[in-house]
């Protein structure tokens, strides 16, 4: 009988303990897909991506990637020798849509940094993500649909003036709505405006 007692209150420690950990989890996780989609470099652009692929679901990377194509991104990346990195400014936002699916939104620093200048972009990235099907997705979890909001007016300085975000490497490891507009980023001379993935969804 005693037995049966410890089992039972060692089995709702732990379903407690699951609980309380998997918000901060779910945080951690939000935080580190956001930043790895905006971190990527004209040196490894395609191997770059690749890694940002399993953050998302095949038909939301689909979209992503239609929509980042589009906008001629890669090509200005290439062009400028854009080394593009994030850092988040504020803690992620989830709210749970269901039990295997939640929307996050986090504010973004984005750097566009290249041997003259570099750029800054201040941005709302909401994501859905969903618990991913066994064997896919980073950790459990994959992005279903990412949306993009410039919340400040981009910034250009010389790159002696300040200096780039530069968060750890992330880690590497639907149907939804939207299609992301973006804008290109500049010319070496020319204003800033640097580009903004945004509303990437099947």
């Amino acid at each position: 009988m005693n037995k049966k007692i410890v089992f039972f209150l060692l089995a709702m420690v732990l379903q407690i303990s699951y609980a309380q950990s998997e918000p901060a989890q779910l945080s951690v996780w939000v935080n580190e897909a956001i930043v790895a989609t905006y971190t990527f470099s004209y040196k490894n652009y395609l191997e770059d991506q690749k890694k940002i692929a399993k953050y998302f679901t095949a038909e939301a990377w689909i979209s992503y990637t239609n929509a980042l194509n589009a906008s001629k991104i890669p090509d200005e990346v290439q062009k400028n020798l854009y080394e593009v990195s994030s850092v988040a400014t504020t803690p992620p936002v989830i709210t749970n849509v269901d039990p295997t699916h939640w929307k996050a939104s986090m504010d973004l620093l984005v750097a566009y940094r290249n041997p003259q200048y570099q750029q800054k972009q201040h941005l709302k990235v909401t994501i859905n993500f969903m618990v991913a099907p066994s064997g896919q997705g980073v950790r459990g979890y994959s992005i279903t649909s990412l949306q993009s909001l410039v919340i400040k007016q981009p910034c250009k300085c010389d790159i002696d003036e300040e200096t780039v975000p530069n968060p750890p490497a992330p880690s590497t490891s639907t149907p939804a709505s939207n299609t992301p507009s973006t804008s290109a980023p500049p010319a070496k001379t020319g204003p800033a405006n640097p580009p903004s993935p945004s509303n990437a969804k099947p």
